[in-house]
């Protein structure tokens, strides 16, 4: 067990960002007098991101936030970067332009047991562009629903299972392809219906919105493919869930050129797994049936 004053580390990747970071300035002022570590670090693209970011951390009272900054060119291979920083028993990673409820977060560590290795909580979204909020409250029967919505930033991680694991430099679905490889849905899991965290949608930096980003998709799908192939066979559909929702992300996305190849991946799925699974499969995704 990590010996510190501090109960969470937050790792925070930021990247051209200037003019653009109210909320992550706003949840890091008041984490300063919660026992919180912040990790910022900044994947190098303008100057004018830097110099707001190291003004800003200067101005913090306390020195519970440490600043990286380099030329990374991934938000996973940024991420890695925060690990020799990382010396409390639970760790989160959450982006830098959503809002965390802290004390929801830190409260979920207080109720944890020494087994858990996993808390998730629920998560309601932000239209950047409306202001218009969505809900999303886990169940307890949670393994669908994570599959569905298995957004890295709701979880919290007990920081000595991620010894051995690290981020791809994929632009889009290295967290998805992150949680695969830990086999989240063999975990010891704890969930709370409490909401951990407000996720922005339709906000311009987003790699849904950048087509250099897009294009890792049909790399995802190649990686995250291998990744399932070695978990447990009794969650396997769930992982497949978060294979095809990647599947209908990329057709939704891609080029006409590209799309053919995420065809092909549905295809070659279909084939080993059966129509009817794939169909079933589907349906929960489209339904929660």
């Amino acid at each position: 067990m990590y010996r510190t004053e501090f109960e969470l580390t937050v790792v925070v990747p930021v990247s051209r960002m200037a003019g653009n970071l109210e909320l992550l300035k706003k949840w890091i002022w008041l984490a300063q007098h919660k026992p919180i570590c912040v990790v910022v670090i900044h994947d190098w693209r303008d100057q004018e991101t830097e110099l707001e970011l190291v003004s800003f951390i200067k101005s913090l009272p306390n020195e519970n936030v440490n600043f990286i900054s380099g030329k990374f060119g991934s938000p996973g291979i940024t991420r890695n970067q925060a690990k020799e920083y990382i010396h409390t028993d639970w760790v989160a990673y959450w982006d830098s332009d959503d809002f965390p409820n802290l004390d929801t977060v830190l409260n979920a560590i207080k109720q944890s047991e020494n087994e858990d290795e996993v808390l998730i909580g629920s998560f309601e979204t932000k239209n950047f562009v409306n202001g218009n909020t969505c809900e999303y409250i886990l169940p307890f029967e949670w393994k669908l629903s994570v599959a569905k919505n298995p957004g890295l930033w709701r979880m919290i991680f007990k920081t000595e299972i991620l010894q051995n694991l690290a981020f791809s430099d994929l632009l889009m679905g290295e967290d998805q392809l992150f949680i695969a490889k830990l086999d989240i849905f063999n975990r010891r899991v704890r969930v709370f219906q409490d909401i951990f965290y407000t996720y922005q949608i339709m906000f311009e930096q987003q790699a849904t919105r950048r087509p250099t980003s897009l294009m890792d998709l049909k790399r995802c799908l190649i990686y995250f493919g291998e990744a399932i192939s070695t978990t447990a066979d009794l969650n396997t559909k769930y992982y497949q869930v978060m294979y095809l929702k990647q599947i209908i992300s990329a057709i939704k996305y891609l080029l006409l050129r590209d799309k053919l190849f995420v065809l092909g991946k549905l295809f070659h799925f279909a084939k080993a797994n059966g129509v009817v699974r794939t169909i079933k499969l589907l349906a929960r995704i489209q339904y929660g049936s």
